[in-house]
């Protein structure tokens, strides 16, 4: 069974720490691309609880992450603009949330996006039976038809650059990745 590797992406105090310890209390967080080798490589799964990163500061976790052959995926929390200074306030510890810096901090956060290299994106939310999380979309891989020697024909994933969005309530027959686009027009 294959690893895997959670990247949270949400403001501080949209409810990651209560996730993780309601959802994926089994996941070891990580601080660093070595650490995160480190337990991929060790068969544990672990997640990146930094909502602060952006695409590019996620890369070199991603890049690493693939490299073990971890699944990789993406848990994006959402939160109410109106409730959110009070909710961020109220942790502890915390000094209260200006309802100015809401819209610094998202400005700074690049969602992911499965072009990155997740293999999922999901959407965590709270309702009254606890925490739970729902699909937003998945990677579903793009794959050609080679003949072999003997005349018959092999089904090859074209790689991680190619893929169909598999997204719920949409048609993945005309969803693609750019980079499968760009190979479609170019034949």
């Amino acid at each position: 069974m294959k690893t895997e590797f959670l990247v949270f992406w949400g403001l501080s105090g949209s409810g990651q720490e209560a996730f993780r310890e309601a959802v994926t209390p089994e996941h070891r967080v990580v601080t660093s691309v070595e650490e995160a080798i480190q337990v991929l490589s060790g068969g544990e799964a672990c997640l990146l609880e930094s909502g602060n990163l952006t695409q590019a500061e996620r890369a070199p976790f991603l890049e690493a992450a693939l490299a073990t052959g971890a699944v990789v995926r993406a848990i994006m929390f959402q939160f109410d603009a109106a409730k959110h200074p009070a909710r961020f306030s109220a942790r502890r510890g915390r000094t209260v949330a200006s309802r100015y810096a809401i819209p610094d901090e998202l400005a700074r956060n690049d969602m992911p996006g499965l072009e990155e290299g997740f293999d999922e994106i999901r959407y965590a939310f709270r309702d009254e039976f606890g925490w739970s999380s729902a699909r937003f979309e998945a990677r579903e891989p793009m794959f050609e038809f080679v003949r072999n020697p003997d005349g018959s024909m092999t089904r090859r994933e074209l790689g991680r650059a190619y893929f169909m969005i598999d997204r719920p309530g949409a048609s993945s027959c005309c969803l693609m990745s750019r980079a499968a686009f760009e190979q479609l027009v170019r034949h």
